[in-house]
């Protein structure tokens, strides 16, 4: 970059003549020789006579490069993985009944409609893709209810929906369908004698796959 002087700058507006020149020099590339600018020269001539010269000379210049490779075969070596299977786990055949263990802990005097509980499964289960589902896959879903009757007995009544499943790290949409009692909504109804009622890993209940949305 070429840096005029402030008197240069004051009386650029009163040029008579300017002349500017390049000198190039040779630079050895990987692509061969290249032409590069050595040394920019730059006269200025103004119209009370006074004469301005500036130079700039480059020094030291590198060349960079950058080198990418494109493959399509497996570089490890190894044997590919099924690559649906990675990228895309089948969900549990449809309509399939399935027991769940419940996994969260369920209060009638602290829990309320919309929290969070989870579930899991007691037996394998088949998947569309003719794989098994393990004992211990996750299901997840909410509280849809939990309301206290006083009459005409005292009882505790629970509704619970579960409308996902994690499989292969991966939480997928999936419909869950009460086996037994449900209400209007499609959601299973639990009802228990008291004023109280905890559930916790000791509870089991029975749902059906839903069909595939």
């Amino acid at each position: 970059m070429t840096v005029i002087p402030t008197d240069v700058r004051r009386a650029i507006s009163g040029v008579c003549a300017m002349r500017t020149e390049v000198n190039y020099t040779k630079s050895p590339g990987d692509s061969g020789t290249v032409m590069i600018p050595a040394e920019t020269r730059k006269e200025l001539v103004s119209s009370d006579g006074s004469y301005y010269e500036s130079s700039v000379t480059y020094e030291g210049c590198r060349q960079y490069s950058s080198e990418s490779t494109l493959r399509f075969d497996d570089a490890s070596g190894q044997p590919q993985r099924d690559s649906m299977s990675a990228q895309s786990p089948a969900l549990p055949v449809p309509h399939a009944e399935v027991d769940l263990r419940l996994i969260s802990t369920i209060d009638s005097k602290t829990s309320f409609a919309g929290d969070v509980i989870e579930a899991a499964l007691i037996h394998p289960v088949r998947d569309t893709a003719g794989r098994v589902l393990s004992t211990g896959t996750v299901v997840h879903g909410h509280l849809a209810q939990v309301e206290r009757i006083y009459w005409p007995r005292e009882e505790i009544r629970l509704a619970m929906r579960f409308d996902s499943i994690t499989i292969a790290g991966s939480e997928r949409p999936l419909k869950l369908e009460p086996a037994g009692t449900r209400d209007l909504r499609g959601r299973a109804i639990f009802s228990f004698p008291g004023s109280r009622i905890v559930l916790g890993k000791k509870f089991q209940s029975r749902w059906r796959i839903g069909a595939a949305q």
